[in-house]
């Protein structure tokens, strides 16, 4: 039977002492955002268009004839405040273009984004042992190493017609894949640099969740490429992540 499965990091968001979600956020958060998710993707809002009337409908609360409750109807901004309060606590992140009337699309960094994990997470917490997957954008450093790690040693071998290394694979397009990084991150550093954007300052927790959100946008978009090509696209999307103030930049 289909279903919203909560990692613990999303339920502990709830309840953050710092940002404590007000029940309508929760609300908006389990109902529209988690229940519409793509698990492939992550992102909510590209499958499936999103708007913020379907957003108020599904908060709407009618009372039934002859109850003395109130209706509850929220305005469009009340929704865009509790958006924000949702980004605030990590919980989402804005794909769109906030200043331009164009869909909108998040990305849920908490969420378990595969129709497997939700499942073995729920049989591991339930024997005591600790999922094998994870979340997506774990907070724990270790997992994030453990990541690189494992995306070094597949870049180079399980996938060796697709990177820098192999004789010809500069010139060869091939579809995006989990494990995918840059070749060299020094000289995508030098490339960076030279668009005012100091990725050498980013540390290599948020490094690799920006990694693991292009990837996963990428992996929706269901696209080829080479390898200098999503190189370029990536330098890209972290000079959006500039303009958001997400990745330091020097001003000029």
């Amino acid at each position: 039977m289909p279903g919203v499965f909560l990692t613990d990091e999303e339920l502990d968001s709830f309840a953050d002492d710092e940002c404590a979600l007000p029940h309508s956020a929760q609300l908006l958060y389990i109902r529209v955002l988690r229940r519409w998710m793509d698990y492939s993707t992550g992102i909510v809002g590209r499958t499936r268009r999103l708007s913020y009337q379907q957003m108020q409908e599904q908060l709407e609360v009618i009372p039934k004839r002859g109850r003395m409750d109130n209706r509850v109807a929220l305005s469009r901004d009340q929704i865009k405040r509790l958006l924000k309060r949702l980004e605030d606590a990590g919980l989402i992140r804005a794909l769109h273009d906030k200043t331009q009337r164009v869909p909108v699309e998040y990305f849920l960094p908490l969420a378990a984004c595969d129709l497997v994990r939700p499942l073995e997470y729920r049989h591991n917490t339930a024997t005591g042992k600790a999922p094998r997957g994870g979340v997506v954008a774990a907070r724990d450093s270790r997992h994030i190493s453990a990541t690189m790690q494992v995306h070094d040693k597949r870049h180079t071998s399980e996938y060796p017609s697709n990177n820098s290394l192999s004789v010809g694979a500069v010139n060869k397009k091939f579809p995006m894949y989990m494990e995918w990084g840059v070749f060299d991150e020094d000289e995508f550093s030098e490339s960076c640099a030279m668009m005012n954007l100091c990725w050498d300052k980013v540390n290599q927790l948020d490094r690799e969740a920006i990694r693991q959100e292009f990837v996963r946008y990428q992996l929706g978009a269901e696209g080829v490429d080479t390898q200098e090509g999503w190189e370029h696209r990536f330098l890209r999307s972290v000079e959006y992540w500039g303009r958001q103030g997400r990745v330091p930049v020097v001003n000029n």
